[in-house]
Order: C-alpha cells, then structure tokens, then sequence
C-alpha cells in the first residue's frame, strides 16, 4: 500500500512538518540571540578539530546548544581534538544564516574539561595503535571523529570517503550483525517460552534501542541520523503493509528530518546520502533480479551491479564539490563490497583488544601518495545531468542516460589524467 497517495493527505502532512519547522528554527534562532546578546561569557564546547594555520591554531567547535564555532589561538596547545574545553571570550559579529556554518569566537583563555567517559573509549581505541594516524581513522569509523588531512588523502584517492564517514552503510552492517548475532539465542527461547512473539519485532525494537544510543553518543551526525530515521521509519511501514522502495518515502523522510534539524539543510554529508539512497531506489526500481534462484549468487551480483552504478552516478554530483581525482578511484567498487565484512571483524578485533592486527597494512597505504588532478563539474553539466536523473522517476531509458553521463564522466576524468 502507498502511503500519502491524495494531495490533501500530501497537504497535511507537509503542513505539520511546516509548523514543526518553524518551532525548531524559532528555538534554535532564541539560542543565537542568547549567545550574541551575551557580551563575555564561558561556553562549554568540543573541540571537533584542530590544525595550525599562519602561525595560528585554529579550533572548531560544537557548543553544547549546537552552535558551530571557531576560534584561534597563539598559544602553544597540546592535541586537543574531541576534547571538551570551556572558553572565557565574547562573539564576534554574525548572523543568524552565518551560524549554520560557523562563527567565529573571540577566546581569552581555554580551558581542558577532565576527560569522560567519551575520551577514555577514544583512548582505549588509540592504546592498540602505535600511530596516532592509524588510531584516528579508526576513531573517525566507530565515533565519527574528524578524519585527518592524511587520510582525507587517501579518501580522495581511493574515493572511499563514503566508507570512512559515518552513514546508512553502517547503520545497515550494524543492523544486519545485531540482528544476525541475537537471533539464534532469540529463537533458542522463543520456541521454548514465548511462541507467540514475532522475533523480527522484538529484535527490531531492541536494535533501534541500541542504534539510538549509539546515535546520541555520536552527538547525532547528518549522514548517520538519515539513515537512522529512514530505517525506523522503514521497520514501521513493513509493520503497516506500507511501500518501502519509493520515493515517496525517502521525500517524507528528508522533510521530517529537516524539520526536526534545520540545519542539515547545510551539510553536505546529508545531501550526498540522499543522493545515494535515491541513485539505490531507482536501481531497485529497475532491476529486480528475480531470476536468480541461488541467495548467495543474487547477493554478489547485486552488490557488484549495485555498487558499480553508485560510483559513476554520484561521481558528477561529488565532483561539483571536491575536485580530486586519480585513477586508483575505480577501486572504491570492489572496497564498497569488501568493506561490510571488513568493519564488522576490525570492531570485534578492537573489542577483544586486537586492534592492531590491520596496522602494517594500513601503514603502507597511508604510504601510498599517487598523483592527483583537480577538476570540477561544470554548472551546466550537473543541472543537465540531475534533470535527467529526476526524469528517471518515469522512464528507465533516462535511468539508463544517467548512468552513461556518470560512466562519460569518469572516462572524461580518466584521459584528463592521461
């Protein structure tokens, strides 16, 4: 059954979403009037990073209302990234669409917090890694910590910055383990104790638990909170005999979650996994697949296919943005399928106190520094090229175009290399 099938019902909801809207950007427009009206104060925030830039080092910050800051200092600071700090100064001039991005904070003096209960799983994390590189990409794949310019390198090289930020991919290995590893202790006392229950509702429910958990501890990370509200959402429509692959539903999700969070509408990360969900429901939509009996054989030409056509199709919208290239980018499609399996041991490994089994491996690609090329998408191509995927919704021949524009644009790419 389609859900929100009549304009009314599309009218209403849209019309609820609207108010909450307005209530969320009017709370958080009263804690910017609050910050700027405060001339000297102290704010609690987290470092979220830190790098030196002339002569200077620059900190950003997330304040404990949400509020995105920076600010400088001279002073000879010690590594303080995901840190929490209090900071004597008083806001510089900004306004209230500047503060989606960022303002900036005049300091006086930084103080360190102690460290909780955050800092000593960071720690513990590090503690199985002699490099502290090595150590911060693993913070970044378990507790979406910032990614270091070294490995943003490498991310760009490789195209895998997909798979070291935090997102739906994830979400759907964590969901895909928990449920894998609890089911059969699950039904070990189902058939002895409670026949009656539906073990995929019980288990549902308990996964989402443990994801929201994971999610505050997150501090609630775009990309992330996406996918979170779009599978719960999804594991209650399945409840209501209601269509999951539509786009319907991916519109409603990306307006309940903009309503509740204004200030997604600012982040890239969140955008580009829409993009992606939405390149993944016009795949589904197309192709089916049904006439592969073996389970194990549809699922790896699944994930191939799959995989294959996200890489050329988000290629032209990533490339508006960040222009690096290299011709080792081909290999983000047998990483994408190779990467689930991957994280699920490295967090075992990591647990049981191993997690530097990986390490000399991951040394030699830190290593690893190819030549890069810089080349943007041009306006014209993308508006033509995002035209026609939106054509896509009515006919697989302009589904079919789209994916021949992002395959011409990688080999556009690839000769400018040459």
């Amino acid at each position: 059954v389609l859900l929100l099938q009549k304009r009314r019902e599309w009218g209403v909801v849209l019309g609820i979403l609207g108010v909450v809207f307005v209530l969320f950007l009017g709370w958080r427009f009263y804690d910017f009037e609050r910050y700027l009206k405060a001339d000297k104060q102290t704010i609690q925030a987290k470092v979220v990073l830190q790098y030196y830039k002339k002569d200077k080092w620059v900190l950003k910050l997330k304040e404990k209302n949400g509020l995105i800051l920076y600010t400088t200092s001279k002073e000879d600071l010690k590594d303080l990234q995901d840190r929490e700090v209090r900071i004597f100064g008083k806001p510089a001039k900004c306004t209230f669409s500047q503060s989606f991005k960022g303002c900036f904070f005049i300091a006086f003096w930084i103080e360190l917090n102690p460290m909780d209960y955050k800092n000593k799983i960071y720690s513990f994390v590090q503690s199985q890694h002699q490099e502290s590189h090595i150590a911060r990409l693993y913070q970044t794949l378990f507790f979406a910590t910032s990614l270091p310019k070294e490995w943003r390198e490498i991310a760009n090289i490789f195209s895998i910055s997909h798979l070291l930020a935090i997102s739906g991919l994830h979400l759907g290995i964590l969901l895909t383990a928990f449920y894998l590893c609890f089911s059969p202790l699950y039904s070990f006392f189902q058939k002895r104790y409670f026949t009656y229950r539906n073990r995929f509702f019980d288990l549902g429910v308990v996964c989402f638990l443990f994801l929201f958990a994971y999610l505050y501890f997150l501090d609630f990370p775009p990309a992330f909170l996406r996918a979170y509200v779009m599978s719960l959402v999804a594991f209650c429509f399945l409840f209501f005999h209601l269509s999951l692959l539509n786009f319907s539903f991916l519109f409603l999700c990306s307006c309940v979650i903009l309503a509740l969070f204004p200030s997604f509408g600012f982040s890239l990360g969140f955008w580009f996994s829409i993009c992606g969900v939405f390149y993944i429901f016009l795949f589904f939509k197309y192709f089916s697949f049904s006439q592969i009996q073996n389970k194990f054989l549809k699922t790896c030409i699944i994930a191939i296919f799959l995989n294959s056509a996200l890489f050329f199709q988000m290629l032209p919208i990533v490339h508006f943005f960040f222009p690096k290239f290299s011709l080792y980018a081909c290999l983000s499609i047998p990483l994408s399928i190779v990467f689930a399996p991957w994280f699920v041991c490295v967090i075992v490994l990591h647990c049981l106190g191993f997690g530097g089994v990986f390490d000399p491996f991951l040394a030699k690609i830190l290593s690893f520094s190819p030549s890069l090329i810089e080349s943007y998408t041009p306006l014209w191509f993308l508006i033509l090229y995002l035209l026609i995927s939106l054509l896509s919704l009515k006919n697989r021949y302009f589904y079919y175009a789209s994916f021949i524009f992002g395959v011409s644009f990688y080999v556009f790419l690839v000769a400018k290399t040459m």
